[in-house]
C-alpha cells in the first residue's frame, strides 16, 4: 500500500562493532593470565587506545610480549609505543 506523501522505506545495513564492557573485561583477562604466566605471546585484535595499560603492564612489567593485530588502516599510535609488534589485517 502506498500513501500520498509518504517516503517509501529503505533497507540500510549497520556494521557497529562497538561493544559496552568488553574492553574492560580483555584488558582484565589479559593481565591476569600474564600475571598467571598462561601464555608465551598474547595477541590482542583491536586498535583501541583503551588498552594501551594492559598492554604496557604485561609488555613492560611482567616481559611479556604482547602484539596488536589491526583491522584498521591506521595503528593506534598509543598501543604501537608498547606493543611487541603491530601488524594490520584486512
Amino acid at each position: 500500500m502506498y500513501l500520498s506523501g509518504v517516503t517509501p522505506r529503505k533497507k540500510v545495513w549497520v556494521d557497529k562493532t562497538e561493544e559496552k564492557g568488553s574492553d574492560v573485561n580483555l584488558a582484565s583477562h589479559l593481565v591476569r593470565d600474564a600475571f598467571l604466566k598462561q601464555f608465551e605471546v598474547a595477541v590482542l585484535i583491536s586498535n583501541d587506545s583503551d588498552l594501551t595499560e594492559p598492554v604496557r603492564i604485561v609488555a613492560q612489567e611482567l616481559k611479556l610480549p604482547v602484539g596488536i593485530i589491526n583491522p584498521h588502516q591506521y595503528h593506534s599510535k598509543e598501543l604501537q609505543r608498547y606493543a611487541t609488534f603491530v601488524k594490520r589485517i584486512r
